[in-house]
């Protein structure tokens, strides 16, 4: 499926309020639960803690956040979709 269309079928990324959410938004969990939970090892992102923006960018950049692959996967930076895909179908 092209990309494009796999876009156009979030519905979340064409939601009018969506674009008000960033970093300087109030996410209650944003420092405590989040950041906790929070896999990625690229020091100092700016998104850490902060899944509404850390989502948002992957997937403008055709790819998945950090938490959404094994951690020997994640220390590789390669986060794109077609990554996600060789983990997910046992292709590694």
């Amino acid at each position: 499926m092209p990309y494009s269309r796999v876009v156009r079928s979030l519905p979340f990324l064409h939601h009018p309020g969506y674009a008000v959410l960033n970093m300087n938004a109030k996410c209650p969990n944003a420092k405590t639960v989040n950041a906790q939970r929070c896999t990625c090892t690229y020091a100092g992102c700016p998104r850490h803690g902060h899944c509404c923006d850390c989502l948002h960018y992957h997937l403008s950049e055709r790819q998945l956040p950090a938490c959404c692959f094994p951690p020997e996967v994640e220390r590789t930076y390669d986060r794109s979709f077609e990554r996600f895909a060789q983990c997910v179908s046992g292709r590694e």
